[in-house]
């Protein structure tokens, strides 16, 4: 059953307020007060919807997540035939939404949401189709690849000028690397 439009409304007001919000100082700063008198709701009604501050920001996070690496995403066509355009999708999956990650991110590399990130690649990874049967081999592979391909995102991300096609190809030349020296041992 879909949301009712006023709760929808209402939700999009609360993380439109956070957001912005968030481009004035951290996310970790930013109070329920704050965030209810941008929206001009009530504090009752942010507590409808969210527990606290650090749910609302995990919620928008998990949505950004979810849709990037959804199952029938089309991020990851192929990694193994052609790493180089799958890297560039999720790039640009990622810059599209740069001003959305650096809010609530704090523009911190480290943040947690990179690996939750990472998680979320690895796992669209680990349930596409490869080759070989032997799963735990692929399970190291596409960890490794999620690994790799999350820090380039990173790299990408907080650099003033990326160039993204330099990026893909040297990161798609690491995802090689991984997928041939396993095959070579496998």
């Amino acid at each position: 059953m879909a949301e009712r439009r006023d709760v929808v409304r209402t939700k999009k007001s609360i993380e439109e307020s956070f957001l912005s919000l968030c481009k004035e100082k951290k996310s970790t700063n930013v109070t329920v007060r704050e965030i209810i008198d941008r929206a001009d709701i009530s504090r009752g009604t942010f507590y409808a919807h969210y527990l606290d501050v650090i749910d609302l920001r995990e919620k928008i996070e998990r949505r950004f997540i979810d849709e990037t690496f959804s199952i029938d995403s089309y991020i990851i066509e192929d990694i193994a035939s052609n790493p180089e355009k799958s890297i560039l999708n999720v790039y640009r999956a990622f810059i599209a939404e740069k001003e959305l990650i650096l809010a609530i991110t704090g523009c911190e590399r480290s943040s947690a949401f990179f690996y939750r990130c990472r998680m979320g690649l690895e796992n669209i990874l680990l349930n596409s189709a490869h080759i070989s049967d032997d799963e735990k081999i692929y399970s190291r592979i596409d960890s490794a690849c999620a690994a790799v391909i999350m820090e380039s995102v990173e790299r990408v991300l907080f650099s003033d000028k990326p160039d993204l096609s330099y990026e893909a190809a040297v990161t798609a030349s690491l995802v090689r690397g991984l997928v041939y020296s396993q095959s070579i041992r496998g």
